[in-house]
């Protein structure tokens, strides 16, 4: 059985990315249907995969953005209209289609805190290796696709508290007193 990482250090400075904010978007393979939602409860996405056999349908909600420098990970809040599984994903922009680290999360629909230090995330394809590199960190995804659910599936998952956030600063220490 594996030792439970310790809880991530979120007690230093946070950056929320707002869900009225200009940075969200989707992305989506040519044939399955992805939809932005907002409302006051946050920002979401409601998606059909393909059901196509020939290539791997896909659907994400993505969030274009820069990283904090310091920053060790990313927190949110998260529900869904049903209990799936997606993949959270960073990206740094490259030639072609960037390098990305993901961890994946279960939804349902009850209200969820994640939090995913970027140091528990794991390289995905050729192009990435080793840790993340967060300074270049240009994109968060959310991606609903087959590794996950079946071709031609559909759903609906919701956000909140989206933010990046660092640990806080070590106490200084104080001088020794003399006696």
């Amino acid at each position: 059985r594996r030792a439970e990482p310790a809880p991530a250090d979120t007690g230093g400075p946070v950056v929320r990315l707002d869900a009225a904010d200009t940075l969200w978007g989707v992305e989506r393979d040519g044939r399955s249907h992805a939809e932005l939602e907002r409302s006051a409860g946050g920002v979401g996405l409601r998606f059909t995969l393909a059901s196509a056999a020939d290539f791997v349908p896909f659907a994400a909600l993505d969030a274009t953005t820069t990283i904090p420098p310091g920053s060790t990970g990313i927190a949110f809040r998260g529900r869904a209209e049903r209990p799936m599984r997606l993949s959270v994903q960073i990206r740094v922009v490259t030639a072609g289609e960037g390098k990305r680290w993901q961890r994946s999360i279960y939804l349902d629909e009850r209200d969820r805190d994640i939090v995913i230090p970027f140091a528990q995330m794991t390289a995905v394809g050729a192009l990435a290796s080793g840790p993340p590199d967060v300074p270049n960190i240009r994109t968060i995804l959310w991606v609903a696709d087959t590794v996950n659910a079946a071709p031609g599936s559909s759903g609906r998952f919701l956000l909140d508290q989206v933010r990046s956030f660092s640990p806080r600063a070590p106490t200084p220490l104080s001088p020794m007193s003399s006696r």
